[in-house]
């Protein structure tokens, strides 16, 4: 649920909510067992997904980042600079 992507995809309070725990403790809880926040992992279902897009097919990164749930180009963008949450990734974004 947490790993889809676009306009369908899940926040951690609607989800914590549905199995009936508190948001702090479910994101505890996930951390505990995957080793990830569920945000880390929905950044990284996104980035997997825009990778594949990207090599894929001929579509403009501007439309990818959008179609995969980034709100900007300036968002995706980051991700891939220094300053982005690129180096703590255990695998190059592009």
């Amino acid at each position: 649920m947490l790993r889809e992507t676009g306009d369908g995809a899940l926040s951690v309070q609607h989800v914590a909510k549905d199995i009936g725990m508190s948001p702090y403790h479910f994101i505890r809880l996930f951390k505990a067992v995957f080793g990830e926040t569920p945000k880390q992992c929905q950044l990284r279902a996104r980035l997997e997904q825009a990778k594949v897009l990207l090599m894929t097919t001929e579509t403009s990164v501007t439309d990818i980042c959008m179609e995969v749930g980034f709100a900007s180009l300036g968002n995706f963008s980051w991700l891939g600079s220094p300053a982005g949450t690129a180096e703590e990734l255990p695998y190059p974004v592009f």
